[in-house]
């Protein structure tokens, strides 16, 4: 899928925007049951395993802080957790905004992007940060990444967001009977109530909201914490599915 590992910065910072959730340290240490439920609606459902994404995010400051600073603290989250092998870098440098990115050259990865900008209008800046694991080994460990993890946030005070989706895949283009009866066992194995679907060509979204999962946002007055959706890509001649708790913050 075009585009399926890329990290739509942008996109979350939208997400999060339009949804308020927050998620303490204890939540931060379940994200693997999280991962546990949503590998098993995977398997349930028949797909292939593709990648595990875990975004992980927060207010580092209220500061506006310089390339130096900015590269300094992602250089230093590297370090503190551990990330080998050989790392890309990429400094985005504009008018009042300030970015360093880094991922390590490696199957089974890890994105960190440190940003830092002015308020539009103001002299009010912030400076957040961005840790995202990805695990394409279906029997791979990140855990000793998110604990790592969980112990930089602590140390800085920062309030974690985390969002987890799993990829799967078919061969070949499912037909829409099976696809509706897919998304039907899905929803209901986690005891679900569908809160939005969308429906147009190859692509189906749905948002529903799940009493296993703690945590929860809001659409409008509606709960949710899950969102599935699947995609047939005709080049690939794979349909795919994305399964997120509390919603899908990768591109599909």
């Amino acid at each position: 899928m075009k585009g399926i590992r890329n990290i739509i910065f942008l996109g979350i910072i939208l997400s999060l925007i339009l949804t308020n959730f927050s998620f303490s340290q204890e939540d931060l240490e379940g994200y693997t049951y999280q991962e546990e439920v949503l590998m098993e609606s995977i398997e349930n459902m028949g797909a292939e395993f593709i990648e595990l994404d875990i975004h992980c995010s927060g207010k580092f400051s209220d500061e506006f802080m310089t390339k130096e600073e900015v590269v300094s603290l992602g250089k230093e989250f590297v370090k503190k957790l551990g990330i080998e092998g050989k790392l890309i870098e990429e400094i985005v440098e504009k008018k009042d905004f300030i970015q360093y990115k880094v991922k390590n050259r490696t199957k089974d990865s890890v994105n960190i992007i440190v940003s830092s900008y002015l308020h539009k209008g103001s002299n009010k800046g912030e400076t957040t940060i961005f840790v995202n694991p990805i695990k394409r080994e279906k029997n791979s460990q990140i855990n000793d990444i998110m604990k790592n993890t969980q112990d930089i946030f602590t140390q800085y005070g920062i309030k974690p967001e985390i969002t987890t989706c799993i990829v799967g895949g078919f061969k070949g283009k499912l037909n829409r009977s099976d696809i509706d009866k897919l998304i039907a066992q899905s929803i209901k194995r986690i005891n679900g109530k569908i809160v939005d679907n969308y429906d147009e060509g190859d692509l189906i979204s749905l948002t529903a909201y799940t009493p296993i999962f703690k945590k929860k946002i809001y659409s409008g007055n509606e709960k949710m914490n899950y969102n599935l959706a699947m995609r047939y890509n005709e080049y690939e001649e794979k349909t795919y599915v994305w399964i997120g708790t509390p919603i899908i913050t990768i591109s599909y």
